[in-house]
């Protein structure tokens, strides 16, 4: 009965594009206007001047906040940008960002079989329950994936010949190489 229904409705539009045709009028049919992209940055925000001696707990130079950014930009044709908007912004401390490089290479078993098993998000909830009860800190398990996601890029990025001074937590990643599995894109939801 349904499809009955929605056959009507398109012979109807139809029949009513055709009826404006004959009458000489343009049917415009609406184009989208440019396109969507979602785009995902880190920002390292130093509290301290690069002289300071201030570290974290794994030994990487306290930046006071390293922030993970969710942007829907629009882009015409030509993919110029037209308008940005930011969807999402978590801040994260140093120690935040130490602790869930260690949970998460240290569980590195716990993430394969994980994997293997289809149910990443378990894992990314443990990690994420693990975090919150360290450090009294509230971040969920999409955040934790989407925050190891972007360090692994920045990771893969100056393997690939960015300035490792860019990344400033390359060699905190680097001795935990051992542990880690490759990138693997959370979805976007």
């Amino acid at each position: 009965m349904e499809s009955k229904a929605g056959e009507n409705s398109v012979r109807r539009s139809k029949r009513l594009r055709s009826g404006a045709e004959k009458e000489g009028k343009q049917v415009k049919e609406k184009k989208p206007e440019g396109k969507l992209v979602v785009d995902f940055s880190l920002v390292y925000k130093r509290d301290a001047p690069k002289q300071s001696s201030r570290r974290g707990p794994a030994g990487v130079r306290d930046l006071g906040e390293t922030t993970f950014t969710k942007t829907q930009k629009k882009l015409d044709d030509k993919g110029t940008l037209i308008d940005s908007q930011i969807l999402e912004q978590i801040a994260w401390s140093t120690e935040e960002v130490e602790y869930l490089i260690l949970l998460r290479s240290q569980g590195n078993d716990v993430f394969e079989r994980a994997l293997k098993d289809k149910k990443l998000s378990l894992a990314w909830d443990k990690a994420a329950s693990g975090l919150s009860k360290a450090l009294k800190v509230t971040k969920d398990a999409k955040q934790c994936q989407w925050m190891w996601y972007m360090l692994m890029k920045e990771y893969n990025r100056v393997l690939d010949g960015k300035n490792e001074e860019d990344f400033p937590f390359y060699r905190h990643m680097e001795k935990t190489k051992k542990y880690r599995a490759g990138i693997i894109s959370p979805t976007t939801e």
